[in-house]
């Protein structure tokens, strides 16, 4: 899907904040108010700005993530949030002159470990279903109302389908970036829905995290090896801070002996 995913960012920020949820989370403050002052970045090829993009994507539904409600409510990802991971990773790309940047990014290339799933989800539906005998024969709708609302608003179309049992299982993708897991939740009540959950990815490598401070955004870059389809045997860890200004700061290296 990454080749969706400039198409997705535009889509992104057109759709988020359209659908409201049913309590308050909607006035949750996602950036404390906070944002980071971007300079140029006219040197950083969309490549990377793409990539970056769908770091800060994760980093921001790992924040939703934290609060049940949202977690399994909350489809949209709340664009402010991901801009702020964005400019700060931006930043940090951007800064020639900090410590171990040549590690993080030249060396390593280290980003998020892609959960949780930004685009894909499982549905498992029975076989009997008039749904079911729909997607096999490649019509996108359901007849269901309250599906072919969240298939036609996401644009969600199929990547693959097998059987199991008495069991349909649908992979279903969509070009935005979402709370997959809320929307899984919205499907499973439909009526033939066996079950309904994020297609999600398995294994290490990198990964980056992420958290947001009263004066600036801290960036933990980790670098893992050895048996990562496991979780990785060995790990080292750069930790950032981006501060609202822009300013970058290198503040800790530690961890296993690089390789």
């Amino acid at each position: 899907m990454k080749g969706a995913i400039l198409l997705g960012i535009l889509a992104i920020i057109f759709i988020s904040g359209c659908e409201l949820t049913e309590s308050n989370e909607t006035l949750i403050d996602w950036t404390k108010g906070k944002t980071i002052n971007v300079v140029d970045n006219s040197t950083v090829s969309d490549t990377v700005k793409n990539l970056l993009y769908e770091d800060a994507a994760i980093l921001a539904l790992r924040e939703v993530y934290k609060n049940d409600s949202t977690k399994f409510n909350l489809i949209e990802i709340p664009e402010e949030l991901i801009n702020l991971y964005y400019n700060g990773l931006l930043q940090i790309h951007q800064t020639q002159n900090i410590p171990f940047r040549n590690l993080i990014i030249d060396r390593y290339n280290i980003h998020t470990s892609k959960n949780p799933s930004l685009n894909s989800m499982i549905l498992g539906l029975q076989s009997n279903l008039d749904w079911a005998q729909r997607w096999r024969e490649g019509f996108s709708l359901t007849g269901n109302e309250k599906a072919d609302n969240y298939i036609s608003q996401y644009d969600l179309r199929i990547a693959n389908f097998y059987t199991s049992g008495n069991r349909e299982i649908f992979v279903v993708e969509t070009p935005f970036y979402l709370n997959i897991l809320a929307l899984a939740s919205h499907f499973e009540p439909l009526e033939g829905v066996a079950y309904a959950e994020p297609n999600s990815y398995f294994g290490g490598g990198t990964e980056i995290r992420a958290s947001i401070e009263s004066e600036y955004v801290k960036y933990i870059f980790e670098f893992g090896w050895g048996d990562c389809p496991s979780g990785c045997i060995y790990k080292h860890y750069w930790i950032y801070r981006v501060y609202y200004n822009g300013e970058v700061e290198f503040i800790e290296e530690y961890g296993d002996r690089l390789p």
